[in-house]
């Protein structure tokens, strides 16, 4: 039995975010959301990534981006768990 990728590390939440937010945007009546919930995951997908670089990038990691990596990362499994 495979995990869901919002267990994983901050780098398996950053690709599997963004790969399940494709996958609900290519179809999203396949996957039973609507088109608003599968780009809001988009959304929430691609500001965790970014957050995630700025984050692990020696030369802009703070406590603020690392913070913000974080709330971002709780933002997208938790909306990812609802679907």
């Amino acid at each position: 039995m495979s995990q869901s990728f919002y267990y994983g590390t901050d780098q398996e939440l950053s690709t599997g975010g963004l790969n399940f937010a494709r996958q609900l945007v290519s179809d999203p009546e396949a996957y039973g959301v609507t088109v608003e919930q599968a780009l809001q995951m988009q959304a929430l997908a691609l500001a965790y990534a970014e957050a995630y670089k700025v984050a692990t990038n020696p030369s802009t990691r703070t406590v603020v981006t690392v913070t913000q990596k974080r709330e971002r990362a709780q933002a997208l499994t938790s909306a990812a768990r609802r679907i």
